[in-house]
């Protein structure tokens, strides 16, 4: 079984020019679109600044809002075999807490997240940046060679989800590669995608659309 990103890597290979995402706002503005080439390079640019850092099969929380800076920074953690441990940027003091709970459940010591939320987090609170390293994964952008075939494994753990912990502190579920193939396996069945299909995914907290064109596995 091949990992998700060695998929992808695949999907890159056979459709360069063809639109992967387009993010959307408020679903009619035309925010950012990259075809899988562009994203595929820039995904091994970063991946190979993770690899560089020492950070394969240690857990980072990403810190980034609803877009295409989000899946580059995901798919580059599982290129470098890193456990990607996704949080929704905070919007007030108040989410300082649940971000250090899960900073301190997680083990993580890292953070990634954009130039633009790097700034605003680093007089935000120091609470949330106590004992961590903050990075922006286009503060290096030398090319750095890397291809991440050799750190693949369906074992890996692909990333830790937690929940929101509205009703007591959020909880992490661990998911590998072998996971997340498999849901995306049901899924494609389940919804008879073909190479020319469109999946649309809607985050109502912020009204942004997410347009995935062609499905992964096609």
């Amino acid at each position: 079984m091949q990992s998700l990103f060695q998929i992808f890597a695949k999907c890159a290979l056979n459709r360069a020019d063809k639109t992967a995402f387009t993010f959307l706002v408020d679903g009619e503005e035309k925010e950012v679109r990259n075809s899988y080439g562009q994203l595929y390079d820039n995904v091994l640019k970063c991946a190979g600044n993770l690899n560089s850092l020492g950070l394969f099969q240690k857990p980072v929380l990403l810190l980034y809002p609803s877009g295409i800076e989000y899946i580059k920074a995901f798919l580059a953690c599982l290129a470098a075999g890193v456990i990607a441990v996704p949080v929704y940027p905070p919007r007030s003091s108040k989410h300082a807490d649940r971000i250090n709970h899960i900073l301190k459940d997680s083990g993580a010591t890292t953070i990634l997240t954009t130039e633009k939320l790097k700034g605003k987090l680093e007089t935000f609170d120091q609470k949330i940046l106590s004992g961590c390293e903050l990075l922006t994964l286009n503060a290096n952008p030398q090319s750095i060679s890397f291809d991440g075939n050799s750190l693949q494994s369906p074992q890996n753990i692909a990333f830790i989800q937690y929940t929101s912990g509205s009703t007591g502190d959020p909880k992490g579920v661990i998911i590998t590669n072998k996971n997340l193939i498999v849901n995306q396996q049901q899924l494609y069945h389940a919804g008879q995608h073909n190479p020319n299909g469109v999946i649309v995914s809607w985050l109502p907290r912020n009204r942004r659309l997410l347009l995935w064109r062609n499905s992964i596995l096609c």
